[in-house]
């Protein structure tokens, strides 16, 4: 598992990778806002489902985030949980998708919180 920053993320998505975005927040944070492209797949039960259905396969490149950095240490934990039902490559962003915004990141949605 890596960490990646908010500016690494920006590259990453304009090197156009294929990297698929996971928002690990509930529903309701997540259509107030999220990362365009994200895909909502909360740290909850079902977390191992809606991964399968946002990665399609085991080799896919994910970036996981939740909201700020007070998230980041229970991030590192969905983001091992990710590892251990066998993703390859995953990816945390540091801060979440207050970093991003932070960074200049564009986000998509409702209303801002």
């Amino acid at each position: 598992m890596q960490t990646i920053t908010a500016a690494e993320l920006k590259k990453l998505l304009d090197s156009d990778k294929g990297v698929i975005l996971v928002d690990v927040r509930t529903p309701g944070r997540y259509s107030e806002k999220h990362i365009p492209g994200a895909i909502n797949a909360p740290a909850t039960d079902d977390f191992a489902k809606g991964l399968a259905k946002a990665a399609g396969g085991m080799d896919a490149a994910l970036v996981l985030y939740a909201e700020h950095e007070a998230d980041d240490a229970e991030l590192k934990a969905t983001c091992e949980q990710a590892e251990a039902l066998g993703y390859k490559d995953v990816s945390c962003l540091k801060g979440g998708i207050m970093a991003w915004m932070e960074a200049g990141g564009t986000v998509e949605g409702g209303q801002e919180s």
